[in-house]
C-alpha cells in the first residue's frame, strides 16, 4: 500500500522546480519514483534519512536555510481519523517540517490504510522539541498535565499520556507551558558567531595574551589555518570558488542570518532577539536592526504570509551590503554551513570628512572634506547622536556657486537628515568598482 501510495503521488510532482520530501518509507519509495520518472526536480528535506536517499539516487537537495519556495512538499503521518484530523508527531522533527510546509505553495500528506483509525489515539508518543536548558521545567509541566516523559535526546521528550484525552485540549495545554513559564527565552538571531563555547578557546590568550572568556579576544581564529596531527594527518578546508588552499579559515564559522525565520522564532516562544556587533561600525548597526524591525513589524501586522517572501531578496541585500562572513543559520537547524568566506559586504566606507556645522532651516550641512567628492556619489555620516545616516549628494556648493565636484575643502551639502558638527563623513564605495 505504500508503494501504490507513493506511486499515486508521483502524479502531483512537477517535472522541474523545488519540491519538499519528509521523512518515511512512502516517501522513499516516492523518492525512488521520482528518480524513475526522470523529474528534474530539487529536494529540500527535514529528514536527514531522506537526504540519504535522495543523494544515493542522484537527486540534488539543498539545505533548508538555501530556500524561500517550495512548489509542493510531501509527508508523512502517524495517524488520520475519520474526519481528515492528522496526527504527526514521531519523527520529532517538527521546526524543519513546518518551516517547509509554510514554504510551500502545496503541502501533501501521503497516507496509506494502515495510518487510517477512528479516532487519533494515545499509542503513539506525543514528541515535544525543546531548548535543552527547559529540559526539566517541560517534564515537570508535562507531568503535572498527567502524562510521562522519556527523554529521546537534549532537544526531544517523548511524551505518553492515557486514553480518553482529549487531542485538541491537550495540544493547547501543551502549549500553555511555554505561555506560563516565568523563564522568558532570549536567542542570538544575527552576527558574528564563535567557534568555541562559552569563551573556552585559548587561541587569543595564547598568542595576544587576551583572554576570550573577558570579552577581549582578538579573533585570530578569523586568520587562515591548517590542521595537522602529530600522525602526519593534515585537514587544509577550501574555498569553492578558487579551490584555494590559501583561503582555508576553518576555525571562522559564517555569521548567523535568521531574518527569513522571523515568523518561526516568534511561533516557537522567543521572548527576545539578540544581534551580536561588538565592534561593529555604525551604519552596521543602523542596517541590521532597521532590517529586523521591519521583519518583526510585518509579523506583528500579520501580513507575514502575504508579503515576507516578496521582501526578503530587499532584506537580504540590505543586510548584506555591510560587514558580513556570509550567512548561515548556525545550529537553529542541527547542522551549519561551512566555514566564511573573508568581508563579504558590498560596500565599504571611505574617510572623506567632518561635518563642522549645520544649518537646520534650510537642511544643509556644511562639511570640511580631504578627499574627492562628487555629486551622484553616497555618502554616511555617523555620530554618537546622530547614529549612522545615509545620504545621496544631489547638490553641492562653495562660496554659493554650484559645483559637481571638488577634492577637498569646504562644501555645503543638502542633506534629508539632521546632522550634528563632529560627525564623520564615509564615501560608500561599491566593492565590485574596486
Amino acid at each position: 500500500m505504500k508503494r501504490l501510495c507513493a506511486k499515486e503521488a508521483l502524479q502531483l510532482v512537477p517535472d522541474h522546480g523545488m519540491i519538499g520530501l519528509g521523512g518515511g518509507e512512502t516517501i522513499r519509495y516516492l523518492a525512488e519514483y521520482v528518480k524513475e520518472a526522470g523529474k528534474e526536480v530539487t529536494v529540500v528535506t527535514p529528514s536527514e534519512a531522506t537526504k540519504k536517499v535522495c543523494e544515493e539516487l542522484g537527486i540534488m537537495v539543498v539545505p533548508t536555510e538555501e530556500v524561500s519556495s517550495v512548489e509542493i512538499a510531501f509527508d508523512g503521518c502517524d495517524q488520520v481519523d475519520s474526519d481528515l484530523n492528522a496526527y504527526k508527531s514521531g519523527g520529532g522533527i517538527h521546526t524543519l517540517e513546518k518551516i517547509i510546509a509554510r514554504m510551500s505553495k502545496e503541502y501533501v500528506l501521503l497516507v496509506d490504510e494502515s495510518k487510517v483509525v477512528d479516532k487519533l489515539g494515545f499509542d503513539i508518543p506525543i514528541v515535544l522539541e525543546i531548548v535543552p536548558e527547559a529540559i526539566h521545567y517541560v517534564t515537570q509541566q508535562v507531568e503535572k498535565l498527567g502524562g510521562s516523559v522519556k527523554i529521546r535526546d537534549l532537544h526531544l521528550l517523548e511524551t505518553y499520556f492515557r486514553e480518553g484525552r482529549n487531542l485538541a485540549t491537550l495540544d493547547n495545554e501543551l502549549k500553555e507551558i511555554k505561555k506560563n513559564s516565568p523563564i522568558e527565552i532570549e536567542t542570538f538571531i544575527h552576527g558574528a558567531m564563535c567557534v568555541a563555547i562559552s569563551g573556552r578557546c585559548f587561541l587569543s590568550s595564547y598568542f595576544y595574551d587576551r583572554n576570550a572568556n573577558c570579552g577581549e579576544c582578538l579573533q585570530p581564529c578569523r586568520q587562515e589555518w591548517k590542521l595537522s596531527s602529530t600522525e602526519d594527518k593534515e585537514l587544509i578546508l577550501t574555498q569553492p570558488e578558487n579551490n584555494s588552499i590559501e583561503h582555508s579559515r576553518l576555525l571562522s564559522p559564517r555569521d548567523m542570518c535568521m531574518i527569513e525565520h522571523v515568523d518561526d522564532l516568534i511561533d516557537a516562544g522567543i521572548d527576545a532577539f539578540k544581534i551580536e556587533g561588538r565592534a561593529r561600525a555604525a551604519d552596521y548597526v543602523a542596517t541590521v536592526t532597521h532590517t529586523y524591525h521591519e521583519a518583526i513589524k510585518l509579523y506583528e501586522e500579520e501580513l507575514w504570509n502575504e508579503k515576507s517572501q516578496q521582501l526578503l531578496p530587499g532584506w537580504m541585500e540590505e543586510l548584506s551590503s555591510v560587514f558580513n562572513r556570509g550567512f548561515d543559520t548556525g545550529f537553529y537547524y542541527r547542522v551549519p554551513k561551512k566555514m566564511s568566506f573573508d568581508n563579504k559586504a558590498t560596500y565599504k566606507k571611505i574617510d572623506i570628512g567632518q561635518v563642522t556645522n549645520y544649518y537646520k532651516k534650510v537642511g544643509v550641512a556644511e562639511i570640511k572634506l580631504w578627499s574627492k567628492l562628487s555629486v551622484g556619489d553616497e555618502i554616511i555620516i555617523q555620530g554618537n547622536k546622530t547614529g549612522s545616516v545615509n545620504e545621496s549628494v544631489k547638490s553641492m556648493q562653495v562660496d554659493g556657486e554650484n559645483i559637481k565636484t571638488i577634492d577637498s575643502g569646504l562644501v555645503g551639502i543638502k542633506v534629508d537628515n539632521l546632522v550634528r558638527e563632529n560627525d564623520h563623513v564615509y564615501l560608500k564605495k561599491d566593492i565590485k568598482e574596486d
